[in-house]
């Protein structure tokens, strides 16, 4: 939350990263570990990828969507979140997808705005802005996909290489 409160009050000035490589695949076990969602969650990533971020700040980001995909897909006899990652154009792209309730078409246009928040108990609309703020210091991207009542794809971009 602190970090959150820190992205949101440094508004348009630029987010002071210290960038470096880091596993993909070791940073996303580590956060797993950490969010201990509560539905059936999969990880597909491969080993041998290589992202230029700043640890804690991406660490953020992944907590987040993490975390919300569970709170979407948990009470669902099914619920499940799987993350997946792939690399190309020295770009890695780690999509986190739920099988929870999704959200209406209308909310996708305004989801990364300050504020917007979609049935959820005490969200302060936070998370997803500052995933956005995050993912764009660090020169890549956000993007979501959903269909109402079915399912969420969040795809975050962001600068790599790959190892070996």
């Amino acid at each position: 939350m602190m970090v959150d409160i820190k992205t949101v009050a440094q508004g348009s000035r630029d987010l002071n990263l210290s960038i470096g490589p880091e596993d993909l695949k070791m940073v996303i076990d580590d956060v797993a570990a950490n969010v201990r969602p509560r539905s059936s969650l999969s990880i597909n990533v491969p080993e041998n990828i290589v992202v230029l971020i700043d640890a804690d700040y991406f660490e953020r980001v992944l907590w987040n969507l993490i975390k919300n995909a569970d709170e979407a897909a948990y009470g669902k006899n099914d619920g499940k979140i799987e993350v997946s990652a792939s690399y190309g154009n020295k770009i890695a792209a780690i999509a986190i997808r739920d099988n929870g309730r999704g959200f209406p078409k209308e909310l996708r246009r305004k989801i990364f705005t300050l504020g917007a928040t979609f049935g959820k108990k005490g969200g302060s609309g936070m998370g997803l802005y500052n995933c956005k703020k995050i993912m764009e210091a660090h020169g890549g991207g956000i993007h979501v996909n959903s269909m109402s009542g079915k399912w969420t794809s969040v795809t975050i971009n962001v600068p790599a290489e790959m190892r070996g």
